[in-house]
């Protein structure tokens, strides 16, 4: 019998940074083939869900004009409810495409194949041919218009890194600014969104970046609350104008993988991309993915929700965030259907119901738009 891999070190050889990312490689390269190769049996290659369930040809295809790289951590590679994949799959997804499986089929069979000439990219990182093909891209880009969706201490407002290319954001309906973490929770290991963005996987490692903030959530017996907003809601509130003569092309990176994932994704991209995040105001965010996996805070959200919320920012078209908040439905549906747990689609409880609500407040003297009660 094998003993069993030995586990890898939170800080491996005392925080040289280099040698880490050349034995995160070690330990993780290979892992985009071998995982496919063992969903094959019954998934389908490009969707990651039961054949009999899949979803390619329901799918609506998008047309970007930004350019999204979306770095996945090797766990979430092949996750059936990750959703941070289904921005590369309805960008790439084939006219009238049928389950993609059987033996013979490998990465560059599938919509994940990274073509040069995709607006939506897909990189695993610790694998050396993702990595390379990453740091060739990034090379070749500017760093001016590159930004890494991820909220830190360093991070600043989308709002305010757009201004500096002449490009305005009013958000209606907004009171005091709270930071968005895109919470990359998607499975036991994910990334959420906060009003912060980012996947949490209900561990608490995000309480270490910021502080808690706690309200009363009572309304009136009987009375509907007003305080409450979803996707479609929070896009409709958003209002970006730009000169036409404004043809300046962005370079998003998403991070994909738990919080504390995220946070090593975090360290593996370079530290002259200036890290961004969304902010809306003290709403309770209620998030689509809640079906799947309950809610932890009203302003954590999943990663492809956080995604299509900086698409709206970057001016990416209105039909094309739609198709993306409809295909999140169709995967919560789907998943629910294949795990049997359908009901949890109407009745799955919310956190934004309890009387005290919780949100995070990320500390950050640099952000003038923080006021002390509210963060990202």
């Amino acid at each position: 019998m094998n003993p069993p891999p030995n586990p890898i070190p939170k800080d491996i050889n005392n925080g040289d940074k280099e040698l880490n990312k050349h034995i995160f490689k070690q330990v993780f390269d290979g892992t985009k083939n071998k995982k496919l190769q063992d969903i094959l049996i019954n998934r389908c290659a490009n969707c990651w869900l039961l054949v009999t369930n899949c979803i390619c040809n329901q799918i609506s295809k998008i047309q970007l004009t930004h350019e999204y790289l979306i770095c996945f951590h090797p766990t979430e590679w092949t996750r059936s409810t990750n959703t941070g994949r289904l921005i590369v799959l309805s960008e790439n997804i084939n006219d009238n495409p049928s389950p993609l499986a059987g033996d013979k089929v490998t990465v560059n069979d599938t919509v994940f194949n990274n073509q040069e000439s995709s607006h939506a990219k897909l990189f695993v990182l610790g694998e050396y041919k993702d990595e390379e093909q990453l740091d060739n891209i990034l090379q070749s880009r500017s760093k001016e218009t590159t930004i890494v969706l991820f909220p830190s201490q360093n991070s600043i407002n989308i709002k305010d890194y757009l201004q500096k290319f002449d490009i305005n954001v009013n958000i209606k309906n907004n009171t005091n600014s709270i930071k968005i973490s895109n919470d990359i929770q998607e499975g036991n290991n994910t990334t959420t969104t906060t009003t912060n963005t980012d996947n949490n996987n209900n561990n608490n490692d995000n309480n270490k970046d910021s502080t808690e903030s706690i309200s009363d959530n009572t309304n009136n017996i009987g009375e509907e609350s007003t305080d409450i907003t979803t996707i479609s809601e929070t896009l409709n509130n958003i209002e970006v104008t730009k000169s036409d003569n404004n043809t300046i092309k962005f370079t998003i990176i998403i991070l994909d993988g738990t919080w504390r994932q995220a946070k090593t994704l975090n360290k593996r991209i370079p530290q002259e991309y200036t890290r961004v995040h969304l902010e809306f105001g003290l709403l309770k965010f209620r998030s689509l993915y809640n079906s799947l996996r309950t809610q932890p805070q009203v302003d954590r959200v999943s990663t492809l929700e956080a995604s299509i919320l900086s698409m709206k920012y970057f001016n990416e078209s209105d039909e094309n965030l739609e198709k993306l908040i409809e295909t999140l439905k169709l995967l919560v549906r789907k998943v629910l259907q294949q795990s049997q747990k359908i009901t949890k689609l109407e009745n799955s409880p919310w956190v934004g119901n309890k009387r005290v609500v919780k949100r995070n407040i990320f500390q950050n003297n640099n952000d003038a738009d923080h006021d002390p009660e509210n963060k990202e």
